[in-house]
């Protein structure tokens, strides 16, 4: 969504000045099957300078037309995963709360979600892997391992990293599959079982 706000006063030498504002909102990907346009103007009560406020909002569906693009899908990864990092971090608070596993779940829903928003896109597929990753290290009793402050840590600047990225190389998940061995997270490498059949304790 883009917002624009444009001033314009009389310079004349009529009595009262006036002021007119133009406020447009641009809506950049609108679900609709038609651009839309609509523009309000509202006089506002008297003052010293009487002034004329002009909204004008627009819905644009060109890039909806494009929500399977590697541009659109790179940017709904970015969101999830800056979203996905904060999950991480407010952790923190319940770490040893004895039902703890429990706040881990809207955490591994989440990157569920995630993982099925790009699952098509053949551009995301180390994002994929990195996701299906994380994923993995919280399921099968692996939760526990995010009580650790470092856990916690590493796992949210990683996904921050992928918040971060144009695109992901196979670099990265490499990276992010020895950093979770490292740290004991055990979401490196092909899992060896279904993942949606997995022991998750909620």
């Amino acid at each position: 969504m883009t917002l624009h706000e444009t001033t314009d006063i009389d310079a004349g030498y009529s009595t009262p000045r006036s002021s007119d504002v133009r406020v447009e909102i641009t809506h950049e990907a609108g679900s609709f099957d038609r651009d839309l346009f609509e523009e309000h103007t509202s006089r506002i009560a008297p003052s010293n300078e009487p002034t004329v406020v002009t909204f004008v909002s627009r819905v644009i569906v060109r890039p909806a037309r494009r929500l399977k693009s590697s541009e659109y899908l790179a940017t709904v990864r970015r969101r999830g995963c800056r979203k996905l990092a904060t999950m991480v971090q407010q952790l923190a608070p319940r770490a040893d709360a004895d039902d703890f596993h429990v706040h881990t779940y809207p955490l591994v829903k989440q990157l569920r979600d995630d993982l099925a928003k790009i699952q098509e896109a053949s551009s995301e597929g180390n994002a994929r892997e990195v996701l299906r990753q994380v994923r993995d290290s919280l399921i099968d009793g692996g939760w526990e391992s995010y009580r650790n402050a470092e856990a916690r840590q590493a796992v949210s600047e990683l996904l921050e990293e992928l918040a971060a990225m144009e695109h992901v190389e196979p670099e990265c998940a490499e990276r992010a599959r020895e950093m979770l061995e490292s740290l004991g997270l055990g979401g490196g490498g092909i899992p060896l079982f279904n993942v949606e059949e997995a022991q998750v304790p909620y």
